[in-house]
């Protein structure tokens, strides 16, 4: 990260400072923005899979995988409402629904959550699991398609998976012409798909998996330059700010949805301190506190042993592959997959797990470190969780 603060000019435009943001309304993270960039090939993949509900046929379901901040919530709940506009100019009527699982945590609270929106007002929580349902099914019937978006699947898929297997039995079964389209950052959720549901659910829910790679820097600029332009007065974020931002978060796997709350928190910061622009200094700081806010959650999905590999990490710096084999007193593969664990949480940027140099193809020659900017968060965290554990680091 750049050092000592320096900002860029300020715009010889006078500026309020009190008044930097526009409309900080759009950097939230919920809001579809007019135009998606750099997800062209997913939006075609996922249109492809719904294109049976607009000839009369059932569609197919569809797995988002992906790190936090690659697209996957805005370009499902986006393309739902544009499939179902295009449905309704073909006469058909298409229903859409969004449940996040991590509020949602149960097969009830699921149903309840969909009978709700597609009946707003009308439905009330305390009636039984098999009211909503009949209110869904009945919705699912008289439709020409139902659109799920189910975000943080992984939720249910790995916490409670036989809820899990039920619901999608449910789905299958009993809401025609029904398409689920799964939201997740943990890579296990697919083997749960394959390895543990139900052979009757297996055998009626169908499903495909479309990946989300990480945006590069230039990417994220494009995301960050015509938002921020509405968010912020004229002047406020100078280019190369904007584009520190997006390197910043780039390097530390914070993605799209890190580059709107940075921008978002480095202009308060900036405003707080009466500057007329965003500096370096408010970036670091903004990605500092997005850091150790983006690790809690990760940090208490892991199990123990992955905790000692990150311990080991932090306390002792880099390590080669070989370095880390030989401390690791259990098997080679054991130690490979809690690693692949902890960079599939964001836990080590996405760069820190090589892979196999050619000559060897067993991964030893491969590098391990924390990015230094995750040093200090992550510190924090396991220092957290330690005492959470009623154990010292």
């Amino acid at each position: 990260m750049q050092q000592g603060g320096g900002s860029p000019s300020p715009s010889p435009i006078a500026l309020n400072s009190s008044q930097l943001l526009r409309d900080p309304s759009e950097l939230d993270l919920d809001r579809v923005p007019n135009r998606l960039v750099h997800r062209h090939e997913q939006r075609a993949l996922l249109w492809q899979t719904l294109q049976p509900l607009l000839e009369g046929s059932l569609p197919c379901n569809a797995l988002l995988m992906g790190r936090p901040g690659t697209g996957k919530t805005v370009l499902a709940r986006a393309l739902a409402s544009d499939f179902a506009s295009e449905a309704s100019s073909r006469n058909l009527k298409v229903d859409t629904a969004y449940v996040n699982c991590l509020i949602n945590k149960g097969v009830f609270d699921v149903t309840y959550a969909i009978a709700r929106q597609i009946f707003p007002g009308s439905l009330k929580r305390g009636e039984s699991r098999a009211s909503y349902v009949d209110a869904v099914r009945g919705v699912a019937e008289r439709a020409d398609g139902l659109i799920l978006v189910m975000d943080e699947i992984d939720q249910l898929a790995l916490h409670k998976t036989r809820e899990f297997n039920d619901l999608l039995y449910l789905v299958s079964r009993e809401f025609p012409r029904t398409a689920v389209l799964m939201l997740t950052n943990n890579r296990r959720v697919e083997l749960v798909l394959h390895r543990e549901l139900d052979q009757k659910t297996f055998d009626t829910f169908t499903w495909r998996t479309i990946h989300f790679p990480p945006y590069n820097p230039t990417q994220l600029w494009d995301i960050l330059k015509p938002r921020s332009a509405l968010a912020f007065l004229f002047g406020v974020l100078d280019e190369r700010v904007g584009r520190y931002i997006c390197s910043c978060c780039a390097a530390n796997g914070l993605g799209a949805r890190g580059v709107l709350t940075v921008a978002k928190e480095a202009g308060r910061s900036a405003e707080e301190n009466g500057g007329l622009t965003i500096s370096y200094t408010d970036v670091d700081k903004a990605v500092l506190y997005q850091l150790g806010d983006s690790l809690a959650s990760p940090l208490r999905d892991c199990d123990g042993k992955c905790i000692i590999i990150l311990q080991h990490l932090i306390d002792k710096g880099a390590r080669s592959g070989r370095e880390l084999e030989s401390w690791w007193p259990e098997s080679r593969e054991g130690l490979y997959h809690h690693l692949g664990h902890l960079r599939d949480n964001g836990l080590i940027p996405p760069r820190a797990l090589r892979t196999a140099r050619a000559s060897g193809g067993k991964g030893s020659e491969g590098r391990f470190e924390v990015e230094h900017l995750l040093f200090e968060p992550i510190r924090q965290g396991l220092a957290e969780y330690w005492e959470a554990q009623g154990t010292e680091s």
